[in-house]
């Protein structure tokens, strides 16, 4: 595996062929940090370790074909831009690749540079896209989840204030007929009275 350094986006390349491999990442090179895999089995090495924003990959390879390739792009990295290059005898099986949600993008060899580097720039912007609208979601998620607690953390708040504010007029309101208590007690003792069922003295043991 080769690298050509240059800016982002980045773009992984498969090519069993050397030759059309490294011809292909000069192509990119000047817009792109191009990574380069000989076959499936390097390619998916390379993914398990890179996100790439667009993946660029030859159909007809020994082993993993390009279409095997793109099955594992989707699954590992499904923010990727998926692109297939084929030649002409291929065209049904790029089609039915394209029905299956596998290919987003395919081109026939050979083809033009510029061309080429239109369609690695526009998937890579829908990579892009992708990749912040996940990320937006996500921290969305995040920020609903901490309003979520903040709401419980106010709804117990303001259960625990009702609660002390049930607790204070209780206890006022058990105060005032405790001391009216007291004071029917009071007045009680002074004119000698006794209640009946009771002495003066119950009554203030009964208000305490």
């Amino acid at each position: 595996m080769s690298e050509f350094v240059g800016e982002s986006p980045r773009g992984l390349l498969v090519e069993d062929d050397e030759n059309n491999l490294c011809v292909t990442a000069v192509l990119l090179v000047p817009e792109n940090r191009v990574l380069t895999a000989r076959g499936g089995a390097e390619a998916l090495a390379i993914l398990e370790r890179e996100s790439p924003d667009v993946v660029v990959s030859d159909l007809r390879m020994p082993g993993l074909d390009g279409l095997a390739v793109l099955a594992r792009v989707r699954e590992l990295r499904p923010e990727a831009g998926r692109m297939i290059v084929t030649g002409y005898s291929e065209i049904p099986d790029i089609l039915d690749a394209v029905n299956r949600g596998l290919v987003d993008r395919w081109m026939m060899k050979p083809f033009h540079p510029e061309e080429l580097r239109i369609v690695v720039r526009q998937l890579a912007a829908d990579s892009r896209a992708r990749r912040e609208r996940r990320e937006l979601a996500a921290n969305l998620a995040a920020r609903n989840a901490e309003l979520e607690r903040t709401v419980e953390r106010a709804l117990t708040a303001e259960r625990m204030a009702m609660v002390g504010r049930f607790a204070a007029e209780s206890a006022h309101e058990l105060g005032n007929l405790a001391q009216i208590v007291m004071a029917t007690a009071e007045g009680l003792a002074l004119r000698g009275g006794r209640p009946e069922g009771g002495t003066v003295e119950q009554l203030r043991q009964g208000a305490e």
